[in-house]
């Protein structure tokens, strides 16, 4: 019986086997923790993905950064993107055109001088336009108050003198007689002024007390020098000088000195061609080429018998 017991056993194993398994229905199945577990886990991983999608969204890419930063504009490329170029600011026109009426009369009275459109302009401090200064001075000169006259593209505008008092004979002779007296103080002003420059001319070119000293000290020995040749020479008992010996140093001397005098008049000649070319001094060619002349080792002119 055991053996047809395990027999039977065996063979319902393999019928099992052998049969296809059918699952239960969906309402069938109980739920098991693990599968609710990995169902959670299967849930949190999508929120973590849906996380790191928001995230990797909200971070961008480096080359997304550079090319927002070179589309980023500096404040001074906005400030000159909106702001236009400023034009010249005109003067603002400050004062009604009564007011200003009343202020050029008044200045062209005061100073009773001709002036332009533009000298008025510069001469009110630009507190009224051009545009309306020219209607003002046009309405002046209607009402009589101003007188204009034209030089070529200029209008010049003057205070109408007949609406200037006569001047008082009085007033007149004063004021002639102080012009005469400022005149006398200004040339005598001027007077002791070239005086003055005079004096400090001749200090200013007096040599000083030590070469006033040098100058004694080496005239002095010049002196003793002369004095003494002018004695030797007016001896009686000296020696008589040899015709001949003195005849032969004087054709020397003449030789000498005629080639100096020549070769000093080519070398001359030839600085002066060169500065003339060159469009400089006799001076300037002189340091350039580095000669020396008579006048600048001493010698003032060339010695003669």
């Amino acid at each position: 019986m055991g053996k047809n017991d395990s027999g039977s056993e065996e063979d319902f194993e393999l019928d099992s086997e052998g049969d296809d398994f059918v699952s239960p229905p969906p309402s069938l199945k109980s739920k098991s923790p693990a599968s609710s577990k990995r169902k959670k886990n299967d849930e949190s991983d999508d929120d973590d993905l849906d996380d790191f999608e928001v995230v990797k969204k909200s971070k961008p890419t480096k080359k997304e950064a550079t090319t927002k930063a070179s589309k980023k504009t500096t404040p001074a490329e906005k400030k000159s993107s909106k702001e236009p170029e400023k034009k010249e600011e005109k003067p603002k026109e400050t004062m009604n055109q009564a007011t200003a009426e009343a202020e050029v009369a008044k200045y062209m009275r005061q100073t009773n001088r001709p002036y332009s459109v533009i000298n008025v302009f510069d001469n009110l401090h630009r507190r009224i336009g051009k545009t309306m200064l020219t209607k003002i001075l046009d309405v002046l000169v209607e009402k009589g108050e101003l007188k204009s006259k034209v030089y070529g593209k200029s209008v010049i505008y003057y205070y109408n003198q007949e609406k200037l008092p006569p001047p008082c004979s009085a007033t007149l002779a004063k004021t002639e007689e102080s012009i005469a007296t400022v005149t006398e103080v200004v040339q005598e002003l001027e007077q002791q002024l070239k005086e003055r420059e005079g004096v400090i001319h001749g200090l200013t070119n007096q040599i000083s007390d030590a070469e006033l000293s040098q100058q004694l000290i080496d005239y002095t020995k010049e002196m003793e020098t002369l004095t003494a040749t002018l004695s030797r020479l007016d001896d009686p008992n000296r020696p008589p000088v040899d015709p001949q010996k003195k005849a032969s140093i004087t054709a020397t001397f003449t030789k000498y000195r005629s080639g100096w005098v020549k070769r000093k008049r080519i070398v001359m000649d030839a600085i002066d061609q060169i500065a003339e070319g060159m469009e400089k001094k006799r001076k300037d060619v002189l340091d350039m080429c580095g000669i020396d002349t008579d006048e600048s080792v001493g010698v003032k002119e060339i010695p003669s018998l």
